[in-house]
């Protein structure tokens, strides 16, 4: 059993996974925890980006750790999961007037991510999302107000 963590950004990986590389990265308004999984050729990231806080530093460094990873052109799993607080983006039309969430819409297609929340985590927003090359890997994602916080728990079986 392992953990990596920065700040309040944490990220379990099982007995049975053996990380190969790692990204810890965190600044006063956002962070990351990262693991490259060589065995399986996944990438599993927990993120955290400050309402209002600057996208481009987490994406860039996102980036930089998958593009690492991938082999020939042939890009790893790749599972992001998190709070990266764009209420502005509508899901379905992949569409946002906001220049950081739009920065975040240019990463999701680069890497062919799809978001597999469907349903709002606070209030009528979906801010906590998961991002992944293999949506077909999500047997279910269930959003759950376990009224303990101010966003609903995400919980995903893959």
């Amino acid at each position: 059993k392992q953990w990596y963590q920065r700040r309040v950004r944490a990220l379990y990986v099982n007995e049975e996974a053996t990380p190969t590389d790692e990204l810890t990265w965190g600044d006063n308004s956002s962070n990351i925890a990262a693991v490259y999984l060589a065995d399986s050729h996944m990438v599993l990231v927990s993120v955290y980006r400050a309402p209002g806080a600057r996208i481009s530093p987490v994406l860039h460094r996102l980036q930089l750790f998958i593009e690492k990873h991938s082999m020939d052109n042939f890009v790893p799993d790749i599972h992001i999961m998190g709070d990266l607080n764009c209420p502005g983006i509508d899901w379905a039309t992949c569409f946002s007037t906001d220049s950081q969430e739009s920065e975040l819409l240019e990463f999701a297609e680069k890497f062919f991510l799809s978001q597999v929340v469907k349903d709002p985590t606070r209030g009528q927003n979906t801010l906590d999302i998961i991002l992944t090359n293999r949506e077909e890997y999500f047997a279910s994602v269930e959003v759950e107000d376990m009224q303990i916080s101010d966003h609903a728990s995400v919980h995903c079986t893959l």
